[in-house]
This record gives C-alpha cells, sequence and structure tokens, in this order.
C-alpha cells in the first residue's frame, strides 16, 4: 500500500465513523502526495457535503470529475450538492449523468 492508499484508506475509516474533518485531513494529504488520485478528491467532497460545505463538494466533485469522467459517483452526489444550493437544472443533468454511467446510490 502507498502512502497515499493508506491516507485514504485512514480518510475512509474516520468517514465511517462521523469524524468528517478529520477525514477531510486524511484526504488532503492524499491528494497532496497523489494528485491524480480521482477518489480521494470525491471522498474529501463527500466530507465537505456532510459538513453542509456544498461549495467546496462541489470543486472536489468537479475534479474528480476532470480526472474521471465516467465516476457516476461524483456526478450522483455534486447533483445533490447542486439541489442543495437550489440549482436545480445543474443538479437535474449531473443525476441523470450519474444515471447514464449506471451509478445508483445505496
Amino acid at each position: 500500500m502507498t502512502p497515499a492508499q493508506r491516507h485514504h484508506s485512514q480518510g475512509v475509516s474516520l468517514y465511517d465513523i462521523g469524524e468528517y474533518q478529520k477525514a477531510i485531513e486524511e484526504f488532503s494529504q492524499t491528494i497532496e502526495l497523489e494528485p491524480q488520485f480521482a477518489q480521494a478528491y470525491a471522498s474529501r467532497a463527500s466530507s465537505y457535503f456532510l459538513l453542509k460545505q456544498d461549495e467546496r463538494a462541489i470543486e472536489d466533485y468537479n475534479q474528480a470529475i476532470k480526472i474521471d469522467p465516467n465516476d457516476g459517483y461524483a456526478y450522483y452526489w455534486r447533483g445533490q450538492a447542486h439541489s442543495q444550493l437550489g440549482n436545480s437544472a445543474q443538479s437535474a443533468k449531473d443525476l441523470a449523468k450519474a444515471e447514464e454511467l449506471g451509478y445508483e446510490p445505496d
């Protein structure tokens, strides 16, 4: 396991127990070590989303999508963040793209 993967794994563990701010720190370390780690951006975005920091979440979902344009998870959750901000047109577009990519939330 690389150092970046180790930080990401630690971030996921913290996320799973609701320690979102600490998870963000681990995901940020992951990104610093491996800037093209799309999943780290999506994971950090999800933490921001749960902390009601929708603009920051959208920025990270944008980066995840830029790195991996087929990331249905990032489209879906970016759509949810846009919805919370009242951006219904963009939200609908993102949710449709997530569905097109085959992403279904748990």
